[in-house]
Parts: structure tokens; sequence; C-alpha cells
């Protein structure tokens, strides 16, 4: 029999979907662990969870209690040092939003991959939309000529849970990271699909931000933007023109690829980003449907009838299913550790550019020399509480930024 993979699972909320993928969809995984202190979620858990499962509250002892790997399905920035941990634990890490908060822990979480040899994999669930994946296929055969332009952008209008009393209190406890988070740098449903799409990395970032602030406090938060745009420049000379994670209605994720022998696109307000519309060079457009068989997501002979009973259409099954396909040494995820830094610094410096108005390069982080350049800088717009904080997290306050490039 084959080894079965123990996988920890670090926050229900996002994490409960992936455990009970893990624990009853492969027979090689199983979930061993859960981190986790909403007793409701909890309980919900554990019936589909193994009964042999244990429970923490605390992530270091978490991590003691014979993990393969983990799920990183905690807060937005605090990914890098768990990852971190996990890794100099020896256990694999799928993590589930951006890889690191700032410049500084992108080359931490880097050097400790090197390190320990660690195995690292960036979910990034919208890789495995159907329409979207299809695309990437239809690039490497070369029938479209070069990558010269993309655009992709990310809607989802969401309120803050609990806002706070007041902007101005030093003393404000746990501050959630949406209260804060600069829209730009939440790229891994926008930037990161085109990267696997095309098989680019970014160079040269540039951003325009939208003052919004009265539009901020309807929508519960603290930050005064709540969207922009982002001209990257890749590794191959495209450009690349993408949102974060703008806040305003109806929500919706759209991608289009222009290349010098045809362009193609998914349709916007589809939620299961399974239409492509395609259109060769002096060909009339046409529609195409796919599903996780027709588009490739699915490996040959592939067949379980329970994919789309998981979130995001499915999405979320073959997330956790190639990170099974990583630890059994089958394939190497595309957004491994340097791909997965680049895409956060390039968010990461696209707030830099938003407060600056300067364009700013994204460092090749498989090179000592390039993370040398940034190694120091962990300025963060997270915090628990304002005093924390050490990058501006509103464009009213940009004159408080020091541009150490």
């Amino acid at each position: 029999m084959s080894k079965v993979f123990k996988i920890g699972i670090f926050g229900l909320g996002h994490g409960g979907g992936a455990a009970e993928i893990f624990s009853t969809e492969f027979e090689n995984t199983t979930v061993a662990a859960v981190c986790e202190r909403d007793q409701e979620k909890i309980e919900k858990a554990k019936k589909y969870l193994p009964r042999d499962v244990k429970f923490f509250d605390d992530f270091d002892e978490f991590l003691k209690s014979g993990l393969d790997a983990v799920y990183l399905a905690n807060y937005f920035h605090e990914h890098a040092k768990c990852a971190i941990k996990a890794m100099e634990a020896g256990i694999a890490v799928l993590s589930e939003t951006t890889a690191a908060p700032s410049l500084g822990e992108c080359v931490d979480l880097v050097e400790t991959a090197e390190r320990t040899n660690g195995k690292y994999m960036l979910a990034a669930n919208c890789l495995y939309f159907a329409a979207v994946h299809a695309m990437k296929p239809l690039i490497e055969k070369g029938e479209y000529g070069k990558v010269l332009y993309a655009e992709a952008e990310y809607i989802h209008g969401t309120d803050c849970p609990n806002p706070p009393e007041g902007v101005d209190d030093p003393d404000m406890e746990n501050i959630h990271w949406r209260y804060v988070e600069p829209t730009c740098m939440y790229n891994m449903h926008t930037l990161g699909p085109l990267m696997y799409i095309t098989g680019t990395t970014p160079k040269k970032v540039f951003c325009k931000a939208m003052h919004t602030p009265n539009f901020s406090k309807l929508t519960k938060r603290l930050r005064d933007s709540e969207g922009a745009v982002v001209i990257t420049e890749m590794d191959n000379g495209a450009v690349f023109n993408t949102t974060g994670c703008n806040s305003y209605h109806p929500n919706s994720k759209w991608y289009r690829v222009a290349c010098e022998h045809g362009t193609m696109e998914t349709v916007r307000y589809d939620q299961h980003e399974d239409l492509l519309h395609i259109s060769p060079r002096g060909h009339e457009v046409k529609q195409l449907l796919f599903n996780w068989r027709t588009s490739g997501v699915a490996p040959e002979g592939f067949n379980n009838p329970n994919v789309n009973k998981y979130g995001h259409g499915g999405i979320d099954f073959f997330m956790c299913y190639y990170f099974k396909e990583y630890l059994e040494g089958k394939m190497e995820p595309f957004l491994n550790v340097y791909r997965s830094a680049a895409l956060s610094a390039a968010g990461i410096l696209a707030w830099y550019s938003a407060l600056t108005g300067k364009e700013y390069e994204v460092p090749d982080f498989t090179k000592k020399e390039e993370r040398d350049r940034v190694r120091d800088d962990f300025r963060t717009p997270f915090g628990k509480k304002l005093e924390d904080i050490t990058l501006p997290y509103r464009l009213e306050d940009k004159d408080k930024f020091e541009d150490l490039f």
C-alpha cells in the first residue's frame, strides 16, 4: 500500500472544504490534525473528519502532531510565518492566499524553502477553472504565437465583519485584514492565473488606485481605496492589465489573453468559468464550452463523480488533487515558492507604486543578488493594532511612505 499522507488543516473557515476532500476523496491522504478555535466550525467538521483527528488551538503544538503536510487557510497576511515554521519542521505546505505580506518575508520564505528543501505550493484555485485551464495548452501549442497582452479582473463586493468604531484609535484591537488590505495585493485570482496560462513571471509593475473614501466607509473599511489597476511587464515582454480584488458589485472574474495570431477570453459573470471565446486571426469568434475533462484539468482516465459538489464549481477539489500529486512526486507546481514570492511581491510593489506614482522592478527570487535588494524591507499594511502597521494603507497617507528604491 502506498504511503498515506497525514494532512493538517489550519483554519476551518476556508479550510473546511479542503479538510473534507483530503479526508474522504483520496485513498492516500487523511486529515490527522486541525488547528481551529471556533467550536461551531469544529463540530460541523467532525461530521466528515476521521474519528481520531486531533484538534489544537496552538499552531506550534499543531505542527508537532506528526504531519506530512499542512493546508494554511488562516488570515491572508499570516501565511509566510506559518509556512516557514512548517517547512523548518519538515512539513510540506499548501498556502491558500498570498505567499507573504512584505518583501522581506518573501525572501525569508524562499530561503527557508531552499535551506530545508521544503515542498511549497500556492493554492490559487482559479488556475483550475475549465476555461482558464483550456487557454494554457492553446498557447503552448504555438498556434496563437507570442503572448502580447492580457487582462484579468476580480470583482468581489464584500463588507467587512464587525466594523471598527473609530479609524484613528491607536489602541484598537484585532484589526481584520480586510479593513486595511490594499486591493492590489490580492492578486492571486488575476495576475496568478495569467502567469499560469502564459508561463510568464512579472518584471515591472505600475499601479493607479482609486481614491474612494466615502465608498470605503460604506463597505465598512478603514482604507480609502476600493480598487486599483495594475500594469505589469512580464519576462517575455508582454504587458498585463489586472485588478486585485476590487470591492464593488456584481461579483465577477474575467480573463483575456491576446497573442500574435488571435485572442481568447472567458465570459464576465460566468461563475463556473467554463465558457471560452476564441478568435484565431482571420476567423470569426467562436464560443467553446469546457468542463474539467475536456479542458485538461483532470488527467486522462480520471473519473470522480464527487468533483462538482466541492467549492467554486469543483476547482477546490483539483487544488487538493494536484497538491496530493505533488506530495507523491508526480508533478511540480507552477506556483512554486519562487513564482509565488514574485506574485506577492508584484502586489506589494503595486501598492508602493500607487503611493508614489513610480514603476518598480519585481525581484527574480531565484537570484540571491536580487533578493538582497529587498530582504530588509518588512513594511506591511497589516497589524493587530494600528501602531503595529508599518506601511500606509490609505492613499491619503502617501506622504508618510518612504521610498527606499
